[in-house]
């Protein structure tokens, strides 16, 4: 759209509760943009506005309430690799990540591992397994203590053979 020779532009901005202002987009140049409330990096009420500019001066309108409901963190497992291959006599280090819905790193506290299907660690992003058996094994790392309120990621592994003996 133009006002005289302007072209006029709308971003989509969020106003929590909390004073915070979040751009959710920006540069639209239609009148109709759906908003995706699961990419807001925080939970919380606020206010949906539309600011308007010519790129000179601009106005901002309230349009509706919105509620973003608190998202689980997010679990990440960096080592060891999806389908990496590591020998048999070799301790294996694992590493996980947790990020909370804005993308920070989130307490560890509630971090629990399980090993083919067995507990191994919790409360902890770093740890190192001995003397496992030959074979593929599966790594899972949880938020919380089950998947209703939580996360998880798994990463499928595999300990090579023990060579025969000479």
């Amino acid at each position: 759209p133009t006002i005289g020779s302007a072209r006029v532009t709308y971003d989509v901005v969020v106003r929590m509760e909390s004073g915070r202002r979040i751009t959710m987009a920006r540069g639209l140049t239609t009148h109709a943009h759906a908003i995706d409330v699961s990419r807001m990096p925080c939970a919380g009420k606020g206010t949906l506005l539309v600011v308007a500019s010519d790129g000179v001066r601009s106005t901002e309108v309230e349009g509706g309430s919105i509620d973003v409901p608190e998202r689980p963190p997010t679990v990440h497992i960096l080592s060891p690799a999806a389908g990496e291959r590591v020998s048999y006599d070799q301790p294996v280090s694992v590493l996980g990540c947790c990020l909370d819905m804005s993308g920070e790193p989130s307490t560890p506290e509630p971090l629990r591992w399980s090993l083919d299907g067995e507990d191994v660690a919790a409360g902890t992003l770093m740890m190192v397994l001995e003397s496992l058996r030959a074979g593929p094994h599966r790594l899972v790392l949880r938020y919380g203590e089950n998947t209703a309120g939580g996360a998880e990621t798994a990463v499928d592994f595999d300990v090579a053979k023990v060579p025969p003996a000479p």
